[in-house]
């Protein structure tokens, strides 16, 4: 018994019996063993297992299935119209429609509108994130509205600008998104900017900020925009005009390259300047008018004009800005006199004038050409407006402010087309005036004796169909030379190594032009009998320059340093 019930241990598959009962289906008709039946198993078939379709409604509807296999080929042509489907949303494509299938929800892409597709806008796209745009076809008529900047630039004016003002896009840009490349053009219009410090948080940071022309105006109010730090900075096509800012309009510090162009930039500057730049690589400036006037510059005309009341208050306040604002209605004023009175006060200006012997040529005829239009039978106000506006013009010219500041040689410099109502200065922002005529004398003796030399720093000067006011060295370098002369010798260090002077209108006379090499052509000194200029460095080349008569440059370098052709009306001594 033991034995037998033993023998159940070793007991397998192959010797239990199995005869199937089932007459459809994997064993149907079987007989054999439990271990045949187990491998059938191995090669089943979908066409072997029953199946009982679930509904009759989708693929399943209106076929006869059996089997697995019956079902599986449905899938074979299998539609979206046979597929159901929910709406997950009364929103978007959904909203009022009735949906059973996916080929119901299919058929809606076929005319989706951009008004249907909700739309939320990055991090970054500030102008897009704002109330009443959460749809594509808003954000695109939002896109179509906005005014076009210039391609790639960001607009900024109250009225339908990106940002409405200038210090809301930089404090954006720049101080929260901390962006490295901004693009800003300020719209037609009046904008105004309260001066300060404006410098990136991190390096290589570039800022490009242009106008549309003269009809983009914007006023500095109180103190100098002051960049600093910048990997570059470019200015172009507005007119910028400082308000109750006597320090000047704009202080570049630290900034790698500097382009100024197309612009017009006017300011009363009382002991600074109007533009100033240290520390640069390059420096560029292209078709720029600049206007530095001092607190003094229209003394002349508001003495001469202290016979009439209206043109004697046009004249008593140098800020552009006040004068454009009143030149109009005093034009009025003026041309509406009766023409005995005109006649009587061109009589009283002209008597004046004749003898000023102080007065420029320019300024001269400014005011003979007043005098011949009050003598006329009658006036008009927008000639007179122009005849008023010139005589300021002049006046400011001969009697200036500081209206470029370069405190050292360390960038290359391209100034070009420009026409500067003011005093260029270099090697510092505080001109040094005339320098008297005994340092001269005693500094050119000691270069024609060897004992004075001069360094440059490898940059170079370029200025190229310019008309200024006069160029002078800052008192730096005058503090410089006067210790030279009183140690009987030394060096003037860190200058431009290669001046390029050429198509140059100096209007006032003591230029003063220190580099290490000056090539000066094609220039005129709009002098007649005074000193010119002095020029002052290891060597000079004068070539077709012209002066009004018997002006003198006086030429401090070492003996046969300098080279001289084809100059008029100069005398180039030294």
């Amino acid at each position: 018994m033991e034995k037998a019930l033993n023998r159940l241990c070793q007991l397998a598959a192959e010797h239990i019996a199995y005869t199937a009962t089932c007459a459809k289906g994997l064993y149907a008709g079987f007989s054999g063993t439990v271990k045949q039946a187990l491998d059938m198993i191995c090669e089943i078939q979908a066409s072997q297992i029953g199946f009982a379709k679930p509904c009759n409604t989708s693929i399943y509807q209106g076929t006869a299935i059996a089997t697995v296999e019956d079902a599986l080929k449905l899938l074979c042509n299998v539609t979206a119209g046979q597929i159901g489907f929910a709406k997950p949303c009364n929103t978007s494509i959904y909203q009022g429609k009735t949906l059973d299938t996916v080929e119901d929800a299919l058929n809606l892409l076929c005319d989706i509108q951009a008004g249907q597709i909700s739309y939320r806008p990055g991090g970054s796209c500030t102008f897009l994130n704002q109330p009443g745009i959460d749809t594509v076809q808003e954000a695109l008529d939002a896109l179509c509205a906005r005014p076009a900047g210039g391609g790639c630039r960001m607009t900024v004016g109250p009225e339908g600008g990106l940002f409405a003002s200038l210090e809301d896009a930089l404090e954006i840009l720049l101080e929260k998104e901390e962006r490295r490349d901004i693009c800003l053009c300020l719209l037609p219009g009046d904008h105004e900017f309260t001066g300060r410090l404006i410098e990136p948080k991190h390096e290589g940071v570039n800022l490009c900020l242009t106008g549309c022309g003269r009809g983009t105006q914007l006023y500095l109010v109180k103190e100098p925009a002051h960049f600093r730090g910048f990997a570059s900075v470019c200015l172009s096509d507005m007119a910028v005009v400082t308000r109750e800012s006597p320090v000047g309009a704009f202080l570049f510090d630290r900034c790698r390259d500097i382009s100024l162009k197309g612009m017009a930039v006017y300011g009363v500057v009382a002991d600074d300047f109007l533009v100033g730049v240290r520390n640069a690589r390059t420096v560029t400036m292209h078709g720029l008018e600049l206007e530095a006037s001092g607190s003094n510059s229209l003394e002349v005309p508001a003495k001469l004009f202290d016979l009439n009341n209206a043109l004697f208050d046009l004249y008593q306040v140098a800020d552009r800005t006040f004068f454009d604002r009143k030149a109009a209605v005093v034009a009025q004023v003026v041309a509406d006199l009766p023409q005995q009175d005109r006649r009587t006060l061109a009589e009283g200006i002209s008597g004046r004038v004749r003898v000023m012997e102080t007065l420029s040529d320019r300024e001269r005829q400014s005011y003979v050409e007043l005098v011949a239009l009050l003598r006329q039978t009658s006036v008009a106000p927008a000639e007179m407006e122009g005849v008023l506006g010139k005589i300021r013009l002049e006046a400011v010219r001969e009697n200036p402010a500081v209206a470029l500041g370069i405190a050292d040689a360390r960038s290359d410099w391209n100034i070009g087309d420009c026409d500067i109502l003011g005093i260029v200065t270099l090697y510092g922002f505080q001109t040094a005036g005339p320098l008297p005529a005994d340092l001269t004398k005693n500094l050119e003796h000691l270069v024609k004796e060897g004992r004075v030399s001069f360094g440059g720093l490898g940059t170079t000067f370029r200025a190229t169909g310019c008309r200024l006011t006069r160029m002078d060295v800052s008192t730096v370098i005058q503090k410089r030379l006067a210790d030279i002369i009183e140690k009987q010798g030394g060096t003037l260090p860190a200058l431009f190594s290669s001046a390029i002077l050429g198509d140059l209108t100096l209007l006032r006379e003591d230029n003063q032009m220190t580099f290490l090499n000056t090539s000066l052509s094609s220039s005129v000194f709009e002098v007649s009998s005074a000193r010119a200029a002095v020029v002052v460095g290891n060597s000079t080349i004068y070539v077709g320059n012209r002066g009004e008569g018997e002006a003198a440059i006086l030429d401090i370098t070492p003996q046969g340093r300098s080279e001289r052709a084809a100059n008029l009306g100069l005398i180039i001594t030294g």
